[in-house]
């Protein structure tokens, strides 16, 4: 899917690429040999699980390599957003990967605690273990929701760059992500610890809700993401970014 966006951005701004197009094919041809390079250096022993993240990288290094040897560094500047869009393709190395899911497992952690409190459900709390009446449930780091919350990432550097113009409103969309994944994280594990606590453990254990809760809840998020974007675009267009129609 990435790529598809990143050449649909591209075609978008044709215009924009072919009325700065020039030839730079000594700096293409350097791009296109380092990102060859780095795919050929991308030797398992030495970068062990994240040896596909480097073979990635370097072929989308290839890939601004040709970009560049086709249309020149002008038009790049111009069409950055879809250029860098690229990188989503990269898996996460694994030491950005662990310290993504140990942020969100502990912030969903302390948001299940608060929510708890909030609905005043007795709870005693070890770290990631919350004992409820019946049931202890463990905030695991599959319970990080790390996949949700790029996709919610990636949903609103999207919506931001066809729906937004202001750089504040795009950093305020982008920002409002991790928040969100966080609460809606806190509120799948205490909905199902809950269920788990009062009805039956299986709720958790072994249940087609606990395997997909995150789904409701993502699309509800989605929608949260989407029509801040539309706020914010209301609020655009009252401060004069939009032309006047």
């Amino acid at each position: 899917l990435i790529p598809w966006v990143s050449l649909y951005v591209l075609y978008l701004d044709r215009k924009a690429i072919f009325a700065s197009r020039e030839w730079s094919p000594w700096l293409g041809s350097m791009l296109i040999g380092l990102g060859a390079w780095g795919y050929w250096r991308a030797d398992p022993a030495i970068f062990a699980a994240d040896q596909l993240s480097m073979m990635i990288l370097a072929l989308v290094v290839m890939c601004w390599g040709i970009f560049v040897s086709c249309f020149g560094i002008t038009p790049c500047r111009k069409v950055s957003f879809g250029l860098l869009f690229l990188l989503f393709m990269i898996p996460l190395p694994s030491f950005l990967l662990d310290a993504i899911i140990g942020f969100l497992q502990r912030s969903s952690a302390e948001a299940t605690d608060i929510l708890f409190s909030l609905l005043g459900v007795p709870v005693f709390r070890q770290g990631f273990l919350f004992s409820l009446s019946n049931f202890t449930v463990h905030v695991a780091e599959e319970c990080s929701g790390i996949r949700s919350a790029l996709s919610l990432f990636i949903t609103s550097l999207v919506a931001g760059h066809f729906f937004l113009r202001s750089a504040w409103g795009k950093m305020g969309l982008v920002a409002v992500v991790v928040p969100l994944a966080i609460v809606k994280n806190a509120f799948r594990i205490v909905g199902l610890s809950l269920l788990a606590n009062y009805v039956d453990p299986t709720f958790i254990t072994n249940s087609a809700l606990h395997r997909n809760a995150g789904i409701p809840l993502f699309l509800l998020s989605l929608v949260v993401l989407l029509t801040l974007a539309w706020l914010l675009r209301r609020f655009e267009k009252k401060f004069g970014y939009f032309p006047a129609e």
